[in-house]
């Protein structure tokens, strides 16, 4: 079965989601079909994601998160939490890791950047953190500034800030104006981070950067 099966197979609620996301997810998420995973949903609504999860991963334990009373969605297997994704300490108070983050939330930059900074070092290690929606990163009634593409954008020169700090670099540390510098405390983590349409799938996994193996 595959997402799309899955929405369509749901036991309750309404759902929308972008065509696209359906494939991207069916790819991303194969390997944690058949696994006993815990899957965050930050974005309730009517529910019918959350149904949706449960229907696709039978062996996980889902957690909604929403800013609204959506208590009533809460079954043996999908326990719901009410509050603000832009509240560090409201997060903090989720008990638990992750091994799937999803950020389907408020789509502002403030709450999707927060979110991340505080959540994924809860994510467990082979883990998939997804925000949704990048698209409001071009609509300024979103938040505007330094937007959630800027801030992903940032994370991808913090993955390689290894060949930053080489002798090799500078030259560019010496002449650029603006030379980023790694702003955020989980780039050591991050594995790999890919984009669709509209959405960014964040993979953790701690590997040894830039360690070259030659074979003869």
């Amino acid at each position: 079965m595959n997402l799309l099966e899955a929405a369509k197979n749901r036991k309750s609620g309404t759902l929308s989601k972008w065509e696209n996301y359906f494939r991207e997810y069916d790819t991303y998420f194969a390997e944690y079909r058949e696994r006993p995973i815990r899957l965050m949903e930050i974005g309730v609504q009517g529910g019918g994601s959350l149904s949706m999860w449960k229907e696709y991963f039978p062996k996980a334990k889902i957690v909604g998160v929403d800013i609204d009373d959506c208590s009533r969605f809460a079954t043996d297997d999908i326990e719901i939490f009410t509050g603000d994704q832009a509240n560090p300490a409201f997060l903090g108070s989720i008990p638990g890791t992750f091994d799937i983050i999803i950020d389907d939330g408020g789509h502002t930059m403030k709450q999707q950047q927060i979110s991340f900074k505080c959540l994924f070092p809860r994510l467990n290690e082979g883990g998939m953190y997804v925000i949704e929606d990048l698209h409001t990163s071009y609509w300024p009634e979103f938040g505007g500034g330094y937007t959630t593409m800027s801030f992903l954008k940032d994370l991808i020169d913090d993955i390689h800030d290894w060949a930053r700090k080489s002798h090799r670099a500078s030259f560019f540390r010496g002449r650029l104006r603006h030379f980023h510098q790694a702003k955020t405390p989980v780039d050591n983590g991050i594995r790999s981070i890919t984009f669709a349409d509209s959405m960014c799938f964040i993979k953790k996994e701690h590997v040894e950067k830039g360690k070259q193996i030659k074979l003869s």
